[in-house]
Order: C-alpha cells, then sequence, then structure tokens
C-alpha cells in the first residue's frame, strides 16, 4: 500500500467560512423582534460582545497547520506527535471540503477534522477524497 506525506497549511476559505457564519450569528440576535422584553437591548449588546469575542479568537488563531501520513487503507499518522488515528466511513467528501472522522484504536476516541480545498494541494486534495470514498464503499459491503 502506498503512503502519502500530506501538508496541511491554515486556509483561508475556512476563515471566511468563520467570519460568515459569526455574522450570521450577530445579525440573527439584532433580528429580534422589537420590545419583547424590557431592555432588551442590554442582552443584545451583551450577546453580540461575546460573539465577537468568539469570532476574533477564531480569527487570530493560526488554523491547522500539520504534517501528517497517510495510506490507502485510511491510517492517519500525525507526523509531528507520532500518534495514529483511522480513517472512517462517517467521513464526507464535497467539492470545497473534506470532513474528516478520525478513529483513535487506543482509546476509541473520535476526533473530526475540517480540510478546506485550499489547505492542501489539488492532488492530495483527491488523494484524500479517494481514501473517505474508500472507507465509506469498504463499510457498505
Amino acid at each position: 500500500m502506498s503512503k502519502y506525506r500530506i501538508v496541511i497549511s491554515p486556509s483561508l476559505h475556512c476563515r471566511l467560512f468563520q467570519l460568515l457564519s459569526g455574522s450570521v450569528l450577530l445579525a440573527s440576535i439584532w433580528c429580534w423582534k422589537a420590545d419583547l422584553f424590557a431592555a432588551q437591548w442590554i442582552l443584545q449588546s451583551s450577546l453580540s460582545l461575546l460573539v465577537i469575542i468568539f469570532i476574533v479568537g477564531y480569527l487570530r488563531s493560526p488554523g491547522l497547520k500539520a504534517t501528517v501520513s497517510v495510506d490507502e487503507k485510511g491510517e492517519w499518522i500525525w507526523l509531528e506527535q507520532q500518534t495514529m488515528c483511522t480513517v472512517t466511513s462517517a467521513s464526507r467528501v464535497s467539492s470545497w471540503l473534506l470532513w474528516i472522522c478520525l478513529s483513535s484504536p487506543t482509546d476509541k476516541k473520535v476526533q473530526w477534522l475540517w480540510i478546506f480545498k485550499d489547505a492542501v494541494s489539488d492532488q492530495d486534495y483527491r488523494r484524500l477524497a479517494r481514501i473517505i470514498m474508500r472507507m465509506q464503499q469498504k463499510d457498505d459491503w
């Protein structure tokens, strides 16, 4: 089986997704019906401040930067920590996002990972998508 070394870098698409999600959440706070209760604006302002703090925190974080080794069987190794996981059939593929579910063989802990298309090379994106689809087909048997 072939093993592939994949370098994951921070994604601009992920930043835009975070910013858009936060903006939608902020807009929903301010779309409440006016004067539902006394001092409603205090609650809306407080919630808005909390959302802004979280958005800024996410945008200031460096993002995922890692190097992994993955093979055709779905064995995933984080090279920096030398920890091993397995890509599960719960993972999903789209044209711009890989939603990867990793299962640890030692403690059965599940880890979810989003890899946007701009975080890896086109060739690595296709490889990961092919591995995910193979894991889904294997589970169908």
